[in-house]
C-alpha cells in the first residue's frame, strides 16, 4: 500500500444494482479515509466487521446486492462476500456499512485515478497509408476518459519499415510500409496511462496489406490491332495477386482510340490506331489497386507502328513485256518506309500465262502473254508488310494489252498495178483490231523500182 492525498467529487446515484451489474461502470483503486491506496480491489480483508481498524475497508464471505442512495452511501444489504467494483469511473466519497441498519465500519471511501485495463487490438491498414487506434471503453476493456498511451518501436514481419515509438498520445498511429506481395505485421506493446495509475501493456497488431507498387512499362503493338499486357510481379515491381487497373485516357499524338478504364480490370489493354506512316507513341496513366489498397500510379507507353493501308491499284502493259509498280504513300495510301508485299499468283482473263507469286519484295512486278488480240487482265491479291505489322491487303489489276504476231504474207501484182494487203486475224496471225503497220523500203531484185517505205 501507499499514501496519497486525493480530491473528492461527491458521485450521488439512485437506484439498487447487482455488483456484477456494475461491472460495467469500474474503479481500479479505492482510498479509505486514511488515505490508503489499495492497488488490487480484488484483496480480501478478511478480518470481522468489529475487529476491523477505523478507516479500512471490510471483504464479506460472498458478493451481496448494494445500493448506491442519496448522500452517496455504500450500503451493504447482507454479509457475504463482496468483490469492489471494477469500473466506477466517477470519482466519489462513499460511507461504507455492514449492513442496512447497523454501522460496523465508518467513514468515507474515495474512489480516484482510474487504471487502464485494455484487452489486446487489432487493426488493419495499407502500405504506405497511416492507421490510428483509439481504444474504445467497454469494446476494449476499461478505458478511463483521458487515458493515453506509450509505446516502443513495433517488431515486424516481412521486413517491413516506418515502424515508431510513441509517447503521451490519445491514441495510437503509425504509417508502415510493407515491401512485399503479401499482408505482413507489426506488434506493438502499448502502455496505458491515466493520471499517475500505469496500467498493465497491451498489444495493437496491425495487419499491413501490401499496395502495389508497379514500375513503368512499355509495349509495342501495331496500329489497330488490340494490346494486352499484365504486370508480373518481381518483373515490373511489387505486385500481390489478384491486383487490377484503372487508367485514364491516353495522352499523345498521331493515333486514334484510346479511352479511360474507370472500372478495374486485371490488365491493361485497348486498341489504338495510328493515322500516320510513322511509329508514335501513347502514354497510359496507370493505378494499380490491390484488394482495398490503392498503389502509387505508374506510366504505361505505347510504341504503335504503322500499317501499310494501300488503295487498290492499276498497271498496263503489253504482252511479254514486264510491268513494275512501288506503291507511293500519299498517292496510294498510308506507306511506311521500308514496307514489303507478298502477293499470290494473279486471277487472269483470256488465258494469260506468265502469272506468278510474290514474296516480301520491295515492289511489285511480273511479266504476262496475252495470246489473245483483244486486251486481258490480271488481279493480284497483295499483302503489305511494315516491320512486324502486317497490313490489309490490297488489289492490283495489270491490263495486258495483245502484241500483234502476223504470220509471213505474199501477194502479186502486174508492173505498175498498185496493191494492198491487210492482214487478217486468224488467218494471218494474230491481230487486235486497230493494228497498224509501218515498214521499210523494200529489198528488191531485177531492178525493180518504186518501192518506198510506209508510216
Amino acid at each position: 500500500m501507499r499514501k496519497t492525498t486525493i480530491l473528492v467529487v461527491v458521485m450521488v446515484l439512485l437506484g439498487i444494482v447487482n455488483l456484477r451489474a456494475l461491472n460495467t461502470l469500474g474503479i481500479t483503486r479505492l482510498i479509505t479515509t486514511t488515505a490508503t491506496v489499495v492497488d488490487d480491489l480484488q484483496q480480501a480483508i478478511s478480518t470481522p466487521a468489529d475487529e476491523k481498524p477505523s478507516g479500512q475497508l471490510k471483504k464479506f464471505e460472498e458478493q451481496p446486492t448494494i445500493a448506491f442512495v442519496a448522500g452517496a452511501s455504500l450500503v451493504i444489504s447482507d454479509k457475504r462476500e463482496i468483490v469492489l467494483p471494477e469500473r466506477i469511473t466517477e470519482l466519489g466519497s462513499l460511507t461504507l456499512q455492514a449492513d442496512a441498519t447497523t454501522p460496523a465500519v465508518t467513514g468515507s471511501a474515495m474512489f480516484s485515478g482510474s487504471t487502464p485495463t485494455i484487452n489486446a487490438i487489432s487493426a488493419t491498414t495499407c502500405s504506405g497509408v497511416g492507421f490510428t487506434v483509439t481504444p474504445v471503453d467497454v469494446t476494449d476493456g476499461f478505458v478511463p476518459a483521458g487515458t493515453t498511451y506509450s509505446w516502443s518501436a513495433p517488431s515486424v514481419t516481412g521486413s517491413m519499415t516506418g515502424g515508431a515509438s510513441g509517447s503521451g498520445a490519445s491514441n495510437i498511429t503509425g504509417t508502415l510500409t510493407n515491401p512485399t506481395n503479401i499482408a505482413q505485421t507489426a506488434t506493438y506493446s502499448v502502455t496505458p496511462l491515466n493520471g499517475t495509475c500505469t496500467g498493465n501493456p497491451f498489444t495493437v497488431t496491425v495487419t499491413v496489406n501490401p499496395a502495389a507498387i508497379v514500375s513503368a512499362i512499355t509495349t509495342t503493338s501495331c496500329s489497330g490491332v488490340a494490346f494486352t499486357v499484365t504486370p508480373t510481379d518481381g518483373v515490373n515491381g511489387t505486385i500481390p495477386t489478384g491486383t487490377t487497373y484503372t487508367w485514364t485516357a491516353p495522352i499523345g499524338s498521331g493515333f486514334t482510340g484510346g479511352a479511360s478504364q474507370g472500372s478495374a480490370l486485371s490488365n491493361i489493354t485497348g486498341t489504338l490506331t495510328n493515322t500516320g506512316n510513322t511509329a508514335v507513341s501513347a502514354t497510359y496513366t496507370v493505378t494499380p489497386v490491390s484488394g482495398a489498397c490503392t498503389g502509387a500510379s505508374f506510366v504505361f507507353t505505347v510504341t504503335l507502328n504503322p500499317v501499310a493501308a494501300v488503295t487498290a491499284m492499276t498497271a498496263t502493259t503489253c504482252s511479254g513485256t514486264g510491268f513494275a509498280a512501288t506503291p507511293t504513300n500519299g498517292t496510294n495510301g498510308v506507306i511506311p518506309a521500308g514496307t514489303t508485299y507478298s502477293w499470290s499468283a494473279p486471277i487472269v482473263t483470256g488465258g494469260l500465262t506468265g502469272g506468278a507469286i510474290g514474296t516480301t519484295q520491295n515492289g511489285l512486278f511480273g511479266t504476262l502473254t496475252n495470246s489473245t488480240n483483244t486486251a486481258q487482265s490480271a488481279t493480284y491479291t497483295v499483302t503489305p508488310t511494315s516491320g512486324s505489322c502486317t497490313g490489309v491487303t490490297f488489289q492490283l489489276t495489270v491490263t495486258i494489252n495483245p502484241n500483234a504476231a502476223v504470220n509471213a504474207m505474199s501477194v502479186t501484182s502486174c508492173s505498175g498495178v498498185f496493191f494492198n494487203v491487210t492482214p487478217t486475224n486468224g488467218t494471218d496471225g494474230v491481230i487486235p483490231a486497230g493494228t497498224t503497220y509501218g515498214w521499210a523500203a523494200p529489198i528488191v531484185t531485177g531492178g525493180l523500182t518504186g518501192g518506198v517505205i510506209g508510216t
